[in-house]
């Protein structure tokens, strides 16, 4: 089992984003983007020589990506990095990655501000995942005991050959975050290739208690019984 990726982050502003831009600091800060298989891509660029420094939680390897077109790479929205097999373009927001031959994976910005809601599934047993695994995770309105959950959003991660830590993004609307005296809880399931749940977690894991700046969580599941 992997050590969690404690890399610096650099929270992409929406407005930038939309207007076409992967935006570039000045200040040599990491830009993060969170793949459908789990893994998490942290990117720094140097638009000025045309390169991308990347690292890659799949494999804590620092890889260093250089621009097909060196001239025109000013980190904006297009722009083709490559190294080996490994193909980077930015998008408006996010990133697509492709590592050939498998296809291209669309990586989305760990963006700042309400409406996305990020953070890793792990579990403690000494074990690899099984194959063809499937992670849900859950954001749910937990706020009456005696009642069903309310999913409010979902997503899945395939990690395929990833290994826990895995990364996942939800997102969610901004306008729904519950008032005073209610409860979003976030939880995980994990499935094998058949469908069978492995593990799950078995605590609410409550969240967005700052709706403004909701802070990353962290999900411990534990062995289901076989």
């Amino acid at each position: 089992m992997r050590q969690i990726f404690a890399g610096v982050a650099l929270l992409v502003p929406l407005a930038a984003a939309a207007q076409g831009h992967i935006v570039v600091s000045s200040d040599d800060r990491w830009q993060q983007f969170v793949c459908p298989d789990g893994r998490m891509v942290s990117m720094q660029l140097d638009a000025v020589v045309g390169t991308a420094r990347v690292i890659d939680s799949g494999t804590m390897k620092r890889t260093l990506f250089r621009a097909v077109d060196p001239v025109a790479a000013k980190g904006l929205a297009g722009t083709r990095y490559v190294a080996g097999q490994l193909t980077l373009t930015l998008l408006p927001g996010e990133i697509a990655w492709h590592q050939r031959p498998l296809a291209a994976m669309r990586c989305p910005a760990v963006a700042a501000g309400p409406g996305v809601l990020t953070g890793t599934a792990t579990y403690l047993q000494r074990m690899a995942l099984p194959p063809g695994s499937r992670l849900t995770v859950t954001l749910a309105d937990v706020s009456l005991a005696d009642a069903p959950m309310k999913v409010v959003a979902t997503t899945e991660v395939r990690p395929g050959l990833n290994q826990v830590p895995l990364h996942w993004l939800i997102r969610y609307d901004p306008a729904k975050v519950p008032p005073r005296g209610m409860t979003w809880a976030v939880s995980a399931r994990l499935v094998d290739a058949q469908g069978k749940l492995r593990f799950i977690t078995d605590t609410r894991v409550h969240v967005i208690e700052d709706a403004a700046a909701p802070k990353p969580v962290e999900l411990v599941m534990v062995a289901v019984g076989r």
